[in-house]
């Protein structure tokens, strides 16, 4: 094969419609070009890239001059389907994907890659490779602007002293196969994808329930054995991290005579929620899950393998769930046992319920949709939080007075399980003394970046120019710089916006500590303008009746967000909600009926049932909506409507838009005077 085909057969293999919006690794093996090429593939696939991609290729221009003035070429003719260093780059990785039993050292990475050149052995890199890291990022602005991330998205972050050399090395951190491997071994270590766990908790669990699945090397990588540089270890953590955030279920064969291949189900952990009264000094400790990724309402019947009971929870689409019930009625958390935890059978496929055990249970605070403390799985990077520890682990409660700010013991004398007591801290200061026995209490070990907000232009990291988000970053315990494009951001506060005057087309964020600036991590965001953006302009239009239904003649022409022929009033109803789970209400006290119930008057609100309350305006005018005080003779209706609107109201999220919390607020009044 020559270099357009082995361009383009490494091309496919990556970077696919399947991997839309996930980060693609460009992880070039030997066991790769063999696949693609055959039993001589390795020889073939050298010589097609020293030859290179074009006929030109034969002039005295060295390797990376050549792919160099190759890619400036293909950018001025502005056909970006196929870039022309997909399989120079490969070659580079390949370099790096040593044997698959050796951990590789950053020093030898020269010295490597001339051995495939056939070029005398040396340490220095060959004419110009480091001019290359400007392929590497044509390749991320290819992948996350030209194609919109609907290929795979790419990141290109320096790691290691040697940070040109460490872009190839970080695509070898994880093969493929092992990717495909990850979701066993995360079922396997009953790690749920919808929770956040420290590095190093996360580390310990997949190298130990990752033997028999992943390579030695990648092993004793997670475990950080003393040949591991720590920046490869920190990608490659960081790696598993996103593997296990796109993880939902595995696929694993069964143990049956024609090896058809079963589902694995995904862990789902049931989490404490917590109700502390300092004034009583009592704790209730309910049991809940996280089901916001559900799309409709669900309820499980749950057999306790341990306790040998059945018990049931519900879930509504995009919340947290329901308390779990037996049939007393809520069940406390206490009745489980916190140190063992507990496996749950379901009567639905897919998922298995563990409530995990361990000798201490952290809580934070929590604002999306949860009242209460809420236990998680790692300490907050920053602020507040409070520990449940058993007492076989005294030794939690002395590195508490040590190592943490303002930490108390909270009184409890009835709610938790006996011998355990109840702290809070403002923050942890280090870690260092436990990590080792309590991987979960460790604090980040590696830098990290975040993005927040912003108007997100698919799943790639493009956004529009009018609204970029703003910084976070997830930090070490010691001093780290923040840049945008060079130029210092403030680390005071978080999110961090950057000023208007730093941004530009591609940004380029990075995070170092202050004692160390080569140890930086790096990522780019993309800002596209409004004018760029292929807005439709009506060409093609789905057709529908105001029910919804296909309208074959004439009617309302759709295209996503797009209407015409429709006249939509200022305030539609939301349709959130099925009609059975709503309250409508009139703008009289009395007017009020469930939503299924035929009414003689006009809505102007309709109030959500369920855990997550919300109101909805749907009258004709705020102007025409205004509350009118005026005697009823149902009086058990009119008390029923005072007891939604004025008795209920801290139970209801109120409406976002100004004049309509405006207008909410005036119900409220009336209904406290009726």
């Amino acid at each position: 094969m020559n270099y357009t085909d082995w361009n383009h057969k490494i091309l496919n293999r990556f970077f696919t419609p399947d991997n839309e919006g996930k980060r693609v690794f460009l992880a070039v093996t030997k066991e790769l070009i063999e696949e693609i090429g055959g039993p001589g593939g390795i020889q073939d696939f050298i010589v097609a890239v020293k030859t290179g991609p074009s006929a030109g290729s034969t002039s005295r221009l060295g390797l990376c001059a050549r792919i160099l003035k190759a890619t400036e070429e293909w950018r001025q003719q502005g056909s970006l389907e196929v870039p022309p260093y997909i399989a120079t780059l490969g070659l580079f990785v390949l370099a790096a994907s040593f044997d698959k039993e050796e951990e590789f050292k950053s020093y030898g990475y020269h010295k490597r890659l001339r051995e495939l050149l056939g070029e005398p052995e040396d340490n220095q890199p060959i004419s110009k490779f480091y001019d290359c890291i400007e392929i590497w990022d044509d390749l991320e602005k290819w992948a996350n602007v030209d194609r919109s991330g609907e290929l795979g998205t790419f990141r290109v972050e320096f790691s290691g002293k040697w940070m040109y050399v460490g872009v190839p090395i970080s695509q070898t951190l994880l093969t493929e196969k092992e990717k495909a491997l990850l979701p066993d071994v995360f079922a396997a270590a009953g790690l749920d994808p919808g929770i956040q766990y420290s590095d190093e908790h996360l580390a310990r669990e997949v190298s130990r329930f990752g033997i028999g699945h992943l390579l030695r090397r990648t092993i004793n990588r997670l475990k950080g054995s003393d040949q591991t540089e720590p920046e490869f270890r920190h990608l490659l953590i960081e790696q598993v991290h996103d593997e296990l955030e796109n993880f939902e279920t595995s696929w694993v064969a069964s143990n049956t005579s024609n090896g058809v291949r079963c589902r694995r189900p995904r862990p789902m952990r049931l989490l404490v929620n917590l109700h502390y009264d300092p004034i009583a000094q009592v704790a209730q400790t309910k049991l809940i899950f996280d089901a916001r990724s559900f799309e409709d309402t669900t309820s499980f019947s749950l057999y306790a393998l341990g306790a040998k009971k059945t018990f049931t929870v519900k879930a509504e689409q995009n919340s947290w769930s329901y308390p779990v019930n037996s049939e007393k009625g809520v069940v406390q958390a206490t009745e489980f046992n916190w140190q063992n935890g507990e496996r749950f059978q379901i009567d639905t496929y897919g998922i298995e319920f563990i409530f995990a055990g361990g000798d201490f249970r952290v809580f934070e605070a929590k604002t999306d949709g949860v009242g209460y403390l809420l236990e998680c799985a790692r300490l907050p990077p920053r602020g507040p939080f409070w520990l449940a520890v058993s007492e076989r682990s005294s030794e939690l409660v002395h590195w508490g007075a040590s190592c943490c700010e303002g930490w108390q013991e909270l009184a409890i004398s009835d709610g938790l399980p006996r011998g355990w007591r109840f702290f809070r801290a403002d923050r942890a200061l280090s870690t260092s003394a436990i990590e080792k026995k309590y991987p979960a209490l460790s604090l980040p070990i590696f830098a990290k970046i975040l993005l927040v907000g912003g108007l997100k232009l698919g799943r790639a990291n493009r956004y529009l120019g009018s609204c970029p988000p703003a910084l976070s970053a997830q930090t070490p315990p010691e001093e780290f710089v923040l840049t945008c494009n060079g130029e210092r951001i403030s680390l005071d506060a978080f999110p961090a916006s950057v000023p208007s005057e730093l941004l530009r087309e591609r940004n380029i964020i990075e995070l170092y500590p202050q004692s160390d600036p080569e140890r930086a991590r790096r990522i780019s965001f993309y800002l596209i303008g409004s004018d760029s953006i292929g807005w439709k302009t009506g060409i093609e239009y789905g057709r529908s009746s105001a029910g919804g239904s296909v309208f074959q003649e004439n009617g309302p022409l759709i295209s996503g967000a797009l209407v015409a022929g429709a006249e939509v009033p200022p305030y539609p109803l939301q349709d959130t909600f099925e009609r059975e789970s709503l309250i409508l209400l009139g703008k009289y006290p009395g007017q009020i009926a469930q939503g299924k119930s035929p009414v003689g008057w006009d809505p102007v609100w309709a109030v959500s049932k369920g855990r997550n309350r919300r109101v909805f305006f749907c009258g004709d005018s705020v102007e025409n909506c205004a509350p009118i005080k005026r005697s009823q003779e149902d009086r058990k209706a009119i008390r029923r409507w005072k007891e939604v609107i004025y008795n209920e109201r801290k139970t209801i999220q109120p409406p976002r838009h100004r004049r309509l919390a405006g207008l909410w607020s005036q119900y409220i009044s009336v209904a406290s005077d009726v």
